[in-house]
């Protein structure tokens, strides 16, 4: 990518155009055998584990706030609400640490990038904040995880699946291919400031406004 398309690209992304590559896969078919490379144990995260998680995402734990835009409250009382609304997240240890962890949410989940929600039904589950530490990338950890995830929502009766990444996230975008996730539309927003212009070029979704 030219350095002009870069800063093109920047300067869209701040004032006028945000767009995000929906992707999907039918949860009922058979998963691809995936193996992390290192010995990784998964476990589901519970509030008593909230402040062991965001020392993980001590990297990013200034933006946290923004995963919930307009809202108010420490990190710790917004990563709890994800959990009362019945969000699962399920984590990768490494000897007891987290090395990476991704989060699934039926029906509605968030879009932080884009400042909304998106809607996928009651049989679909919207995968979203996956996040591997940087030392264990490429170690196959984050689509061992995700098949994970998305094997434990299939066993309570979801049968649709969807994430959405950035269409230049080109690592992002051969971990989801490489556990059978293929492209079915995009959403984003036109806008300037408050003012924003959501759409969604899927039929199967929806936008739900924050």
């Amino acid at each position: 990518m030219t350095r002009i398309r870069r800063f093109f690209i920047k300067v869209m992304d701040v004032t006028l155009h945000r767009r995000l590559l929906l992707m999907e896969r039918a949860a009922d078919l058979p998963m691809p055998l995936v193996t992390a490379s290192v010995a990784v144990r998964f476990d589901r995260l519970y509030k008593e584990g909230v402040t062991d998680f965001l020392n993980f995402r001590r990297s990013e734990s200034g933006a946290i706030r923004r995963f919930a835009p307009g809202r108010r409250g420490s990190p710790e009382d917004f990563v709890r609400d994800r959990l009362d609304a019945g969000h699962a997240c399920l984590l990768a240890r490494f000897e007891g640490r987290i090395v990476s962890a991704v989060w699934g949410a039926r029906d509605l989940g968030p879009v932080p990038y884009l400042e909304c929600n998106l809607a996928v039904g009651a049989e679909g589950v919207y995968v979203y904040d996956a996040f591997t530490d940087a030392g264990f990338r490429g170690r196959n950890i984050a689509p061992a995880l995700a098949t994970e995830l998305i094997e434990r929502f299939r066993s309570r009766g979801c049968r649709r699946v969807v994430m959405a990444v950035l269409p230049e996230n080109q690592p992002g975008l051969r971990v989801w291919s490489k556990i059978g996730f293929k492209p079915c539309g995009r959403i984003g927003y036109w806008g300037v400031g408050r003012w924003k212009h959501h759409f969604c070029r899927s039929p199967s979704y929806r936008i739900v406004p924050v």
